[in-house]
């Protein structure tokens, strides 16, 4: 899945330990998942304004089709309701079908127009309240 990525967005975003360090100092917060001691699944959200917004979740090609990116979107809800933010949002690539098809099942809805977040890369942002549990 990541070479539907511009390859220059990629390089981009290939994050060494101090940028990861002095992104978390700035607010982010980084979750990953692990197999038999071995990282198979990250992401990385942040608390704004607009609610808690999710980027940069990759799952290792081994671990696909096992249920881990769902839990992973489960844990988001939760994180954003257990930290008081009205909604979960994150940009998904415009025509990426595994995303598009998380974004449905989870109840993500289009939240403005696709927009160009990179040369050549057209993302959708997408949104979903978060629901107090009752």
């Amino acid at each position: 899945m990541a070479m539907e990525y511009p390859e220059a967005w990629r390089r981009i975003r290939m994050y060494g330990p101090d940028q990861i360090v002095d992104e978390m100092r700035s607010g982010y917060h980084y979750f990953g998942s692990r197999l038999e001691g071995r990282i198979v699944g990250v992401y990385k959200a942040k608390i704004t304004e607009k609610g808690l917004f999710g980027e940069h979740q990759t799952v290792r090609s081994a671990c696909r089709s096992s249920g881990l990116a769902s839990a992973m979107y489960i844990h988001f809800t939760e994180y954003a309701r257990a930290h008081g933010c009205q909604r979960n949002y994150c940009n998904i690539l415009v025509g990426q079908e595994v995303g598009e098809r998380l974004m449905a099942k989870f109840g993500f809805r289009r939240w403005g127009k696709p927009y160009e977040q990179h040369p050549g890369m057209l993302v959708q942002m997408y949104q979903r309240p978060v629901n107090k549990r009752p």
